[in-house]
């Protein structure tokens, strides 16, 4: 009897020690500002992007990393044509078809070497009720690690990201907004 039971507690012991380890890299952070300290190798997409407080949207995630990872998408979009990000901004946009609805939109923009403007973003959503937590929509994630995104590839003076809700679902297109045909979407 006794034998079991020190076989049982042992058996316990085992699991719980195996239960309690966790891999360096899945180690998150939070100092005194909850920012988010991340390991080198984990995705700025993976942890918190914003908050609104108030009604105010204000960025929590680090903006060098975010304009990295937005320079990233479009790279690969533009098959190699380099695009230089100069601002980060988070829109809460309203569908097209259904001024109830919104979203809020984490938007990298800039310049193409060639003089168009460039836009790409992502839609967050609420982490959890009430907290005003956010982040990336959950959704694909490619092999590069980065999440599905739309790009408005234009003119100076249009080509913007906005949404439609069909059936539920948000769907992003790019605006031309006078641009005509010079306004292209990337979506991947």
């Amino acid at each position: 009897m006794k034998r079991k039971i020190l076989q049982s507690a042992i058996c316990f012991l085992l699991i719980g020690m195996a239960w309690s380890c966790s891999n360096d890299s899945d180690v998150v952070m939070s100092d005194a500002g909850s920012r988010d300290i991340r390991q080198k190798n984990k995705n700025v997409w993976e942890g918190q992007i914003a908050e609104e407080v108030d009604g105010q949207l204000i960025l929590t995630a680090d903006r060098d990393e975010l304009i990295e990872a937005f320079q990233s998408i479009l790279l690969r979009q533009s098959d190699g044509e380099n695009v230089e990000i100069n601002q980060i901004t988070l829109v809460r946009k309203f569908a097209s078809n259904n001024s109830q609805d919104s979203a809020v939109f984490l938007i990298g923009g800039g310049r193409s070497p060639g003089g168009s403007t460039v836009s790409s973003g992502v839609i967050l959503v609420a982490g959890g009720t009430g907290s005003g937590k956010m982040f990336f929509s959950p959704g694909p994630i490619n092999a590069e690690g980065d999440p599905t995104s739309v790009s408005c590839w234009g003119c100076g003076t249009g080509c913007f990201l906005e949404y439609y809700n069909i059936d539920g679902h948000k769907v992003p297109y790019c605006n031309s907004a006078g641009c005509g045909p010079l306004c292209d979407r990337i979506f991947d």
